[in-house]
Formats: structure tokens, sequence, C-alpha cells
């Protein structure tokens, strides 16, 4: 079912991409205001589902690559995602009927609004990994065995690349390289799929579900409300009931940058019925996984929400102080991105844990959970 995105709704999918972002992919405040000095507030964004999608259409996906500091540093104008769409688009001799995010975390989601609202083409609810992960082929569409083949990317000050690779995995490693060229951080539109493709390779509804969750945590009065409208919101939607893994306070927080990748880990000493109880929680640009003593609690690709009391809003792994009072959420990972195959680019042991996946919803078992 369609719907239209309005000023207002902006600010929720903000707030609601960071929410499902596990702690990455960038603050969206910067682009949340570009899309709303360029969003038609008479007709505003119009968002399709899949199922509204024929076989003639012609789906590009668009998005942000390279270091969030950047990003929020080097700050865009909202032509670069058009350049990047016309200079693919010329190069395939197809045009765009719609756009899609490839990640709903983070800066991501933002992104094809500011492009949608510009050039009247429909969002695609949905996207290929329902979080954020750091490279192209760690998503639901190169599983379901779509071939990137090519995208054009744009830098800020307007340089145009056009990258022509079949192999995903290949073509993710040039995307990086060619991001570091210009400058850290490229906008990109490519990976282009029919309309019938995008039907089996979609992780559908994330759009509308961090709209849905954005709109909680803005209109929620306290804690509790929070926490019991996101349970609800989770539950009903393609992702699964998450499991309050503690409440207290922040300390420990060790931090450092890697290859241009901040990675790390801090502790949450327990408060309240979670009194005695502690958490380790350990990041490389996402949170990876949660830990209590010698047992995994949280595993990537499972989402962890830190959540700040005060704010009601998400910790971002550059915004973690000591002595900030939080609650974290694990959150299960839809079905897809638990595959063997995915599991091999976003599990525990891709990211230099040696631990065998294991979903939250069962690690609940441990006894300690919500």
């Amino acid at each position: 079912m369609g719907w239209r995105i309005t000023g207002e709704q902006l600010a929720h999918i903000g707030l609601g991409a960071n929410l499902l972002s596990s702690g990455g992919g960038g603050d969206t405040y910067t682009f949340q205001a570009l899309a709303l000095s360029v969003i038609d507030h008479q007709r505003g964004i119009e968002v399709i589902s899949f199922g509204e999608l024929g076989a003639e259409d012609y789906v590009v996906i668009i998005g942000a690559t390279g270091s969030a500091a950047l990003c929020e540093e080097m700050i865009p104008s909202g032509q670069e995602v058009i350049t990047a769409l016309r200079a693919y688009e010329e190069r395939l001799g197809r045009r765009a009927t719609a756009v899609m995010p490839l990640n709903i975390g983070g800066a991501n989601a933002l992104i094809p609004l500011i492009l949608a609202a510009q050039c009247g083409l429909p969002v695609v609810d949905g996207d290929g990994m329902s979080r954020t992960f750091p490279e192209l082929h760690m998503s639901s569409l190169h599983l379901a065995g779509v071939q990137g083949n090519s995208l054009a990317m744009t830098s800020v000050s307007g340089e145009t690349v056009y990258l022509a690779e079949p192999d995903n995995i290949l073509l993710s490693q040039l995307v990086m390289q060619t991001t570091q060229d210009m400058g850290g951080v490229a906008y990109f539109a490519g990976l282009g799929v029919s309309g019938q493709a995008l039907s089996t390779a979609i992780i559908p509804n994330t759009l509308s579900t961090s709209c849905e969750l954005g709109r909680i945590a803005h209109e929620a009065n306290d804690v509790p409300q929070c926490l019991s409208d996101f349970h609800a919101c989770f539950s009903n939607s393609i992702y699964g009931r998450p499991q309050v893994l503690i409440r207290g306070k922040i300390y420990g927080v060790l931090r450092q940058f890697v290859d241009g990748l901040v990675e790390g880990s801090f502790h949450i000493a327990g408060t309240g019925r979670y009194e005695g109880a502690a958490l380790e929680i350990r990041y490389k640009n996402e949170y990876l996984s949660a830990r209590r003593g010698d047992s995994y609690v949280c595993l990537t690709p499972d989402l962890l929400l830190v959540l700040d009391e005060e704010r009601l809003s998400p910790c971002m792994v550059d915004e973690i102080e000591e002595g900030i009072t939080v609650t974290v959420m694990g959150i299960p990972a839809p079905n897809v991105l638990r595959t063997g195959e995915l599991l091999s680019y976003i599990g525990p042991e891709a990211s230099g844990i040696m631990e065998p996946y294991t979903p939250v919803e069962l690690l609940a078992g441990k006894g300690w959970l919500e």
C-alpha cells in the first residue's frame, strides 16, 4: 500500500533510521534537513510497496559510501545523487522508474528521499540490509543473485566515475577504493534491478518501520512507554520480538581509529532490576556483539539498540560517553540475513568474533533477558 512522506515524517524517518542502524551509518540530521529543503510540502514523496512494481519497472539503488564523519564535514548540495543517477541512466540507456535505499540504517535511508523529492520518482518501501553494513555485497540483493554490474559515483566536488564489474564482491572493492580516491565520501546510483527481480530480493517495509519507530520515539513521554511501543512495532515487523539486555550506566569506553574505521568497546553497569549485572559491547563502525562475562547475548547480524534514556534516542558509536544511562535492546535481524551465505560476510566470524552465530531470541534462554 502506497503512502506519501510529509515534512514531519522526514524527522520520524531520520530518527527511526538511526534506531535501525545498530550504532553506525552516520547521523541523519544533515540529510534530513536537506530533504526538508527540497520536498514539495503539498505533494510529499511517494512511497510504493514492492507489490506495486511491474515487470517493466526499473529500480535503481541510491546511497552514499565512505566515512560517516566526512559526510558531516563535506556537506552535499543534494545534486550529487542526481548527477550519479543521470550518468548511470545515460550509460545504460535506461531510465529509473523508482529508487530504493541500499540500507535503511543511518543517513542512507534519507539520501534516496532527497533524490526522489527533486526528480519526482517514487521510493520503494524496503532495502537490502535492514540495518547498516559497510560493503555493497552484504545485502539481500547479493544473496538473491542480483548482479550489481555497474554504478556511477559522484563526489561533493562534482567528479563522476562510472564503474563496471559483474562480480559484486569485486565491485564492492572498487567502490571502496574509488571512494578514497574521491576524498573519502561519494554518492552513488546503480545496482539497477527489474521490478520482478526485486520482489524476491528486497527486505520489505523497512522504510515504513523506520518512520513508525521514529514517531514512537518523538511522541513517547517516558522510557517504559517508549520501550513498550518499540516492542509492539518490532514484533509486528520484518524484524522480530526485541530483547531488553540491560539497563544501566556506560563506563570503560575504549575507542580507536583503525584503517579509517572507528572501533572499540564499552561496558554498562546494571541498575535497578539489573543491579550487579554488566554488559560489554564491541563495535567496529557498527555494534557487533554484546557479552555478559564469557557468554554472548547478541551477535551480528542481529541489531543492538543502545537507547539514551534522557533523550529517548539512540547512541551512535561515536556518541558513546561514560555516565550515560541507557537501555540496550537486542533485535532479531530479518531471517534473510541469517542464511549461511550472508553470515559468511556479516556474521560474527566475519567480524573477527570467534563465536558461531546464534539468534538473540535463543540466547534469551540463558535466563537473564526479558
